[in-house]
């Protein structure tokens, strides 16, 4: 049985945040960083390898999470997210899934990590999604053999077109859990979530 200690978490924390105004890295909800508030709800969950993917390693002493997990930079960001989920594969230990989050994506709840993890756990060689009134949203776990074909270079259609290409099933899980859908990428979406 596949455990929260053999799944490993990749933070997707190197955007510019052009839409925002300022890198997400440094996104903050409530005057807590979003990476804290994911990495919170991660250990919550029982996850215990976690890996943040930034463009640089200044100042992230600025995060109460800083201790507790791995900080990795992606030299090109500009290739998107597949060469920050390459990244963050390479810097953890091998592990059978990796659990991606955006960190412009923290209003999941950790019970909707359990459930993908319990998921997973039956279906390893599956890529699990949550989905809520049939919309599906992140985190989302990809399995090892899937994460270990990624390379740095940008893919055309990003992950998802990756996951369809490499044959790789894909499974929802229905989850209670409006917050998987929110995506922070404007100041009206971060205003909407502070009101």
């Amino acid at each position: 049985m596949i455990s929260t200690k053999q799944i490993g978490a990749i933070i997707l924390a190197a955007g510019k945040g052009s839409r925002i105004g300022f890198p997400k890295l440094v996104l903050k909800i409530h005057d807590e960083f979003a990476v804290d508030i994911i990495c919170r709800k991660l250990m919550s969950a029982g996850t215990t390898q976690i890996c943040c993917i930034v463009v640089s390693k200044l100042n992230v002493s600025q995060f109460s999470s800083n201790h507790q997990i791995c900080w990795t930079v992606n030299p090109h960001p500009e290739n998107g997210m597949i060469s920050s989920i390459f990244n963050g594969v390479q810097s953890l230990e091998k592990s059978d899934g990796y659990l991606i989050v955006p960190v412009d994506h923290p209003m999941f709840e950790f019970r909707t990590v359990v459930a993908l993890v319990e998921c997973f756990s039956k279906n390893p060689n599956c890529a699990v999604s949550p989905k809520y009134k049939n919309q599906s949203g992140h985190p989302m776990i990809i399995p090892y053999e899937i994460a270990s074909k990624l390379s740095e270079e940008d893919y055309d259609g990003g992950l998802k077109q990756f996951l369809v290409d490499s044959n790789c099933d894909m499974i929802y899980v229905d989850v209670d859990d409006p917050g998987i859908l929110v995506n922070i990428n404007t100041k009206h979406d971060l205003e909407r979530i502070k009101s």
